[in-house]
């Protein structure tokens, strides 16, 4: 994703004759998946890589005594929560995630939440698996100047009070619960205090508008789609303050 994503852009400019990607036959289609589940690893055995991290979830398959393997699990929401997610899929990450501790020499959890989840679910031994909580990005650290802030304001609408919640819209997020609850606010404190729902449009998202409206809150409750990483920190600083209405998180 380094064509398409900022951050990535970013990167590959400060570092681009570290990076190395898919190329000739592996940049298409399945051979680029292929690349991904074994020949990436071959790869930094060649560039003669000291250690090889699968940041999210999964390390290709080969084995070198060159190259120790880490692997970094965020969550394993799919085997708690299995209703959440399709069969296929279900048995799709459980086998990946699991070959991925497996194999790993060491295993990396975000929290201690999910550390207990990869010894209970995974069978992993206690001793391989090392909690190390997730930073903060520097965007969290800029002091955002009045002119900025005045900016926003405009451009998002935001002239009264307001709850925000950030993440993905999702039924185990639960943001129709998120709806009914301000509801039941706005009917005990009869003030001008808005809810924001930011987050990418998903199918659940029409649910979650479908709440908004039988509700009578269309002018007191918005869904802000596509809002850019860069807006967050002042979208967070304005409100009120932040709603976390998830049923589960490996982190948060």
């Amino acid at each position: 994703q380094i064509s398409t994503h900022p951050e990535a852009n970013a990167f590959e400019r400060k570092f681009k004759n570290q990076i190395i990607v898919p190329r000739g036959l592996y940049s298409k289609g399945v051979f680029k998946s292929i690349w991904r589940s074994t020949k990436i690893y071959y790869d930094a055995e060649n560039q003669k890589a000291n250690i090889f991290h699968g940041l999210s979830n999964e390390l290709p398959s080969g084995k070198s005594p060159k190259v120790k393997r880490v692997v970094t699990i965020h969550d394993l929401i799919f085997l708690r929560y299995p209703h959440f997610y399709p069969f296929v899929d279900r048995h799709i990450y459980r086998r990946k995630f699991k070959n991925a501790c497996e194999t790993a020499d060491s295993v990396v959890a975000v929290s201690e939440q999910t550390k207990r989840d990869i010894i209970e679910f995974l069978n992993i031994p206690e001793e391989k698996i090392t909690v190390i909580y997730q930073g903060v990005h520097d965007n969290y650290n800029i002091d955002i100047g009045t002119n900025r802030m005045m900016y926003l304001t405009e451009q998002y609408g935001l002239h009264n009070p307001y709850l925000v919640y950030v993440g993905s819209i999702e039924e185990r997020k639960n943001a129709v619960q998120m709806v009914k609850a301000f509801a039941l606010m706005k009917q005990q404190a009869k003030d001008n205090t808005e809810l924001i729902i930011i987050g990418k449009q998903t199918a659940y998202q029409a649910a979650v508008e479908q709440e908004i409206k039988k509700s009578g809150l269309l002018s007191e409750v918005k869904i802000l789609n596509n809002v850019p990483f860069s807006d967050l920190p002042f979208l967070y600083k304005g409100a009120v303050a932040t709603v976390y209405p998830s049923s589960f998180e490996g982190f948060g």
